[in-house]
C-alpha cells in the first residue's frame, strides 16, 4: 500500500488500518537508497534479500546448514542478535534468572547450553512439586523421582515475547496453552517458572529441563451468548475470569501465545489472542 498510495486511496478510501512489517522495513530501506526512480526491480531485489535473510536465520537454528555457514555462525549471531534469529517455527529461549543478571541459552530440545548456577536453587512450592510429579513419568526424564530443588526465574523471553510469573508482571503471565499435544486450548496465568537438573551432556555439563506452572481459568459454562464466536478469524471469546485451584505444569514449548483480557461482565472476560501471524 505504501508503494502505491494513489491507487490505494482510489480503491479503499483515506481510512484504512494495516500492518505489514516487511513493507515498513522496505520503506526504511528506500529512505537510505538511491533509487534513481527505478521502481519494481528494486522492490523485488529488496524483498528477495529479506527472504534470503529469513532462510539463513532458520538454518542457523537447525543442524541443516552448509559448512560455510558454520564458519561464520558466531559472527552472524552476534550481528543479528538472538531475538532476531528466533522465529515462529524455530524455538529459541533466553532466560533471565531471578537471582542473577546472567542470560541462559536453551537448545531446541529444551536442554540448557549454558550451565545454571545450581548453588542458587531453592525448594519448589509444595503444590508446584505435586503438579510436577504428574507430568514427569510421561516426559521421558531419566530421573526416577525429581528433586524438589529447582532454579526459579522471574521470566523467559520466547520469540521476542516476555512470559512472566503473575507476581512479576500479571499481564505478561496470561497465556493460552495445551497440556498435551492433542488436548484442548486452555487459558491460564503463569505462577512459577523453573528449571531442574536432568542428567549430563556428553561433555559432562549438568543439563536442565525447564517448566512453567500455570493456574488455569475455570472452565465453566458461559450463560451469556458469545458474540465473538461468529468471528473465528480473530480468535476472541468469552472466558471465566476466576482462576482454578488446580495447577498445570507444562514445557514452554506447549505455550501457544499470550492473550490480552478485558472485562466483559461480572465473572466474565473476553480474551484476545496475541498470536503473530
Amino acid at each position: 500500500m505504501a508503494l502505491h498510495i494513489e491507487e490505494c486511496l482510489m480503491r479503499f478510501g483515506p481510512i484504512r488500518g494495516w500492518w505489514a512489517f516487511p513493507i515498513e522495513r522496505l520503506i526504511g530501506a528506500f529512505q537510505h537508497t538511491n533509487t534513481n526512480w527505478k521502481f519494481g526491480e528494486l522492490e523485488e531485489t529488496l524483498m528477495s534479500s529479506y527472504g534470503v535473510g529469513s532462510n539463513i536465520r532458520i538454518m542457523l537454528n537447525s543442524n541443516r546448514y552448509p559448512p560455510i555457514l558454520a564458519e561464520c555462525k558466531d559472527a552472524l549471531t552476534k550481528f543479528l542478535g538472538q531475538d532476531a534469529i528466533a522465529t515462529l517455527t524455530i524455538e529459541a529461549l533466553h532466560v533471565d534468572a531471578d537471582t542473577a543478571n546472567d542470560t541462559f541459552r536453551f537448545d531446541t530440545t529444551g536442554n540448557l547450553v549454558a550451565e545454571v548456577p545450581w548453588h542458587k536453587m531453592t525448594h519448589l512450592p509444595r503444590d508446584v512439586y505435586h503438579a510436577l510429579l504428574k507430568v514427569i513419568p510421561s516426559s521421558g526424564s531419566t530421573m526416577a523421582r525429581p528433586t524438589q530443588n529447582a532454579f526459579l526465574y522471574s521470566h523467559i523471553t520466547m520469540h521476542g515475547r516476555k512470559l512472566s510469573t503473575a507476581r512479576a508482571a500479571y499481564r505478561d503471565s496470561l497465556i493460552l496453552y495445551r497440556q498435551t499435544a492433542n488436548s484442548i486450548v486452555v487459558a491460564g496465568s503463569i505462577q512459577t517458572i523453573f528449571a531442574r537438573p536432568n542428567g549430563r551432556s556428553p561433555e559432562g555439563t549438568l543439563l536442565a529441563s525447564h517448566y512453567i506452572a500455570i493456574r488455569p481459568f475455570k472452565d465453566q459454562e458461559i450463560q451469556l451468548p458469545d458474540p465473538y464466536l461468529q468471528y473465528p478469524v480473530f480468535g476472541s471469546q468469552l472466558w471465566s475470569d476466576e482462576l482454578d485451584s488446580e495447577l498445570h505444569v507444562i514445557s514452554p514449548r506447549d505455550v501457544i501465545c499470550q492473550f490480552a483480557a478485558c472485562r466483559y461482565a461480572p465473572g466474565l472476560m473476553v480474551i484476545i489472542p496475541l498470536r503473530l501471524i
